[in-house]
């Protein structure tokens, strides 16, 4: 009687059990994907800029600063990583005069 049972509890157990999950086609565990989730069509996809008229002109970008922004520490970390893009990259961030286009810098998220 025990046995039957045990067997009784074992088949049901194995009715309930979770199904092997593939784990193929989930983003982080496929290598066939450039950074695991991105599929590249061609080298040439890889390049950030697919248009000449999205590009900063010389490389010069505007920027604004909110008057919230003065008061913080982040005021601090922004000119230090400006300073960095500048030593590492071609990009130099400028405090914006009367450019129509420019990126406005506030406290906050987002």
């Amino acid at each position: 009687m025990a046995l039957l049972v045990g067997l009784f509890f074992l088949c049901v157990g194995s009715v309930f059990a979770d199904p092997f999950t593939y784990l193929g086609d989930l983003p982080l565990e496929n290598p066939d994907l450039f950074g695991g989730d991105i599929l590249l069509q061609d080298p040439e996809d890889r390049n950030a800029i697919v248009n000449e008229f999205q590009i900063w002109p010389g490389g010069v970008v505007p920027y604004e600063e909110d008057p919230g922004l003065k008061k913080t520490v982040m005021k601090f970390i922004l000119e230090r990583s400006f300073k960095h893009y500048l030593q590492h990259t071609c990009i130099k961030f400028v405090p914006r005069t009367n450019e129509k286009d420019y990126i406005r810098l506030f406290p906050g998220q987002g």
